[in-house]
């Protein structure tokens, strides 16, 4: 998509074609005042709990942004015209998005697997990495104990049982520079071809500042922050994957979006890691925990990334509080969890119990369109 002052053009690239296909729309009015309501709704938009599904409350799943009106987005992006472009050849898309569109996600009007790219230099810079091999090597940056993310642990100790190999930093011992020399470490040497299918999973807070974007940032204890520069300038190459999991990777102000998006994303794929799984929004842990629990049981099954993440989304927006019973009564038949991480899965099952079983929890858009993936993967020879 481009986004001038005059119209929306959306070129479709497909394989084999010299030329794209390109659609403009000349009335931005109807745009202009969708990203306007967006805006002013995600701005105010609470998370529901899920877990409190005996209220009568219905508003606890009913977020504040779900009331927009998806269809007229839908419309104005003339994404049924897009369908129409699109082959049953088709395995999997690319979107570029331009200005603001960055900010939405686009991704929920397609059924296939998704690939966001800050732009098509980056895809051709990332396609000259060696290709990588499974089985994943994941490093973990826990948060700080007694950060407000309570199924967190859950989710790093289910993590780990899956992907045993890589290494563990805790955020509430770790500085500024022992992140960078963590993630920049020289043993992962990027030379290696196959290169393994190295994972940084970072569990934490950060954020983004619209009107300084250089300034956004990953928190780690005390407050000290990784910003965009720090990671763009890092040796990111051996990652195949950063996810910034229970994150706010959102843009709430849209006034410094004036062309290439520039953001926490584009930074991480800047120092060379081929993709970056991040949110649109905020998301409690509540239902991000499951989320990247059941994405790294696909990785474990050799799913790539975009598929494992499409895989995921669809689970996560189908899934019923009896399936996500039997979901966390599965983690606990690892022998090796740790007292006090059965005691939190237990209880989550406890939560669920009170709910009906047909029930699904994290249907709303702003649960399983929440995470995106951007980036490419290198081009195999």
């Amino acid at each position: 998509w481009h986004l001038s002052p005059s119209a929306l053009s959306t070129f479709i690239l497909q394989p084999g074609t010299e030329t794209p296909t390109v659609l403009c729309n000349y009335n931005l009015s109807p745009l202009q005042t969708w990203i306007e309501q967006w805006d002013k709704t995600n701005s105010i938009a609470a998370s529901p709990d899920p877990t409190n599904l005996n209220k009568k409350n219905k508003k606890t799943l009913d977020p504040e942004f779900a009331k927009l009106d998806w269809s007229q987005l839908q419309q104005i992006l003339e994404i049924d015209q897009i369908h129409q472009h699109i082959t049953p050849n088709i395995t999997n898309l690319i979107l570029i998005p331009h200005k603001d569109l960055h900010r939405l996600p686009l991704h929920q009007f397609f059924d296939y697997p998704i690939t966001y790219l800050p732009s098509l230099q980056i895809a051709l810079n990332l396609q000259q990495k060696p290709p990588t091999q499974a089985p994943p090597i994941v490093d973990l940056i826990q948060p700080p104990q007694g950060s407000d993310l309570p199924n967190a642990e859950i989710e790093i100790t289910a993590i780990r049982a899956l992907c045993p190999q890589g290494e563990t930093l805790t955020n509430d011992v770790t500085t500024k520079p022992e992140f960078l020399e963590f993630i920049g470490d020289a043993s992962k040497d990027p030379q290696i071809s196959p290169q393994p299918q190295r994972i940084l999973h970072f569990t934490g807070h950060s954020q983004h500042f619209a009107r300084r974007p250089q300034e956004s940032c990953l928190y780690l204890n005390n407050n000290e922050t990784v910003t965009c520069p720090d990671l763009a300038t890092s040796n990111l190459q051996p990652y195949h994957l950063i996810v910034l999991a229970a994150c706010q990777t959102s843009i709430v102000n849209h006034q410094t979006l004036n062309d290439e998006y520039i953001g926490l994303v584009s930074a991480c794929l800047s120092g060379g890691a081929s993709y970056t799984i991040s949110s649109l929004w905020s998301v409690k842990d509540i239902a991000s925990s499951p989320f990247f629990i059941y994405f790294y049981q696909q990785l474990s099954h050799n799913i790539p990334v975009p598929q494992a993440l499409h895989h995921t989304s669809q689970w996560l927006r189908h899934v019923t509080n009896q399936e996500l019973r039997e979901f966390y009564q599965q983690l606990l038949q690892n022998h090796d969890l740790d007292p006090t991480i059965s005691y939190k899965i237990t209880n989550t099952i406890s939560d669920l119990l009170s709910a009906a079983d047909r029930t699904c929890p994290f249907q709303d858009p702003y649960y399983w369109a929440a995470f995106t993936v951007s980036g490419a993967a290198p081009r195999l020879e």
